[in-house]
């Protein structure tokens, strides 16, 4: 406590602030509208006087600025998307179910779709991302882990709007490998990726949906992790020299025959149905006189020695 006289007068400050007064009409000092922080307050019985008393105190963040309440949200949002996307599914599940007897082509058509956004969005894939952002949690990287979270919830929202499509324009398949890959390269860390469009005309062109998806993660998953040093990904859209849209997918991965022998040998399922399911979708497509062909190719180096993988996919142009 200060002693002092009735008839003067008391001074405080905050963390060196300017000196205020205190009348002397009570023992009680009032401060209000103060942030989380650190302070100090100094008491004088004269302005810009000798301290006579500190007194130092803390303002603790409220719960919902603590990293705490960032956990619990991110936890809850993570759990919002699982149950909307697994919602979803079930939805797609049964409007196909009501058009079985109606349209054996569209019903097809659509069945083989929801397989390849199966194969695409696979609990493998959907856990590691999961994985990812709780990790960075952990860490209290909380810039990192909102950032992800972002691009992954984007990502989900984008392929179940695309559920109801059957055919995109290039642009948003790239939006769509954009985010796949940067989400990818996150967690991985250790791979380049550039797409390009060599034709500004086609833009606005379509081709159906997740119809590069398979290939684009088969490059990334089993031609480019087993590889050591530098990793590309290249992604290209032209028009060839037969007026057709022309698609190029290339790694410098570990090649075709290697992959085949690591997925034989960890008997990887996931992939062998991601291809069948591709090649039931193009064999239905090509039916309905769409005609889409796909072309693998091993390339190699000056050594004879694989050099990674290139697919290229051609059909007629077509635009919305």
């Amino acid at each position: 406590m200060i002693d002092y006289d009735k008839n003067s007068s008391i001074y405080y400050r905050i963390n060196n602030q300017s000196w205020k007064e205190i009348l002397n009409n009570g023992n009680v000092l009032q401060l209000s509208s103060l942030s989380p922080n650190q302070y100090k307050i100094e008491f004088s019985n004269q302005k810009n006087g000798t301290v006579l008393q500190k007194v130092n105190f803390e303002i603790q963040k409220p719960f919902w600025e603590t990293i705490w309440f960032f956990v619990l949200i991110s936890i809850l949002i993570t759990t919002v998307i699982v149950v909307i996307y697994y919602n979803r599914l079930k939805q797609i599940k049964a409007k196909d179910n009501l058009i079985i007897d109606k349209l054996k082509l569209e019903n097809n058509l659509n069945e083989n779709k929801l397989k390849l956004i199966k194969a695409q969005m696979n609990p493998h894939f959907f856990f590691n991302a999961l994985n990812t952002i709780q990790s960075y949690i952990a860490t209290n990287e909380t810039d990192e882990a909102t950032n992800y979270l972002n691009k992954f919830s984007k990502l989900t929202r984008m392929i179940l709007d695309m559920t109801d499509k059957n055919w995109i324009t290039i642009d948003e398949e790239i939006k769509m490998q954009t985010l796949y890959l940067n989400l990818q390269k996150t967690r991985l860390s250790n791979f380049d990726f550039q797409i390009s469009i060599k034709n500004n005309s086609i833009h606005n062109a379509t081709l159906p949906t997740m119809l590069l998806q398979p290939y684009v993660e088969n490059a990334v998953i089993h031609g480019l992790v087993h590889k050591m040093g530098v990793k590309n990904l290249w992604i290209n859209f032209e028009i060839n020299g037969q007026n057709q849209l022309e698609i190029t997918i290339k790694d410098n991965g570990i090649g075709v025959a290697k992959a085949n022998e690591i997925n034989q040998k960890n008997n990887n399922k996931n992939t062998s149905f991601a291809t069948k399911a591709t090649l039931e979708r193009l064999e239905i497509i090509n039916r309905n006189n769409l005609k889409i062909a796909v072309e693998t190719n091993e390339l190699f180096d000056n050594n004879e020695k694989s050099g990674g993988t290139e697919v290229k996919i051609t059909m007629d142009l077509r635009y919305e």
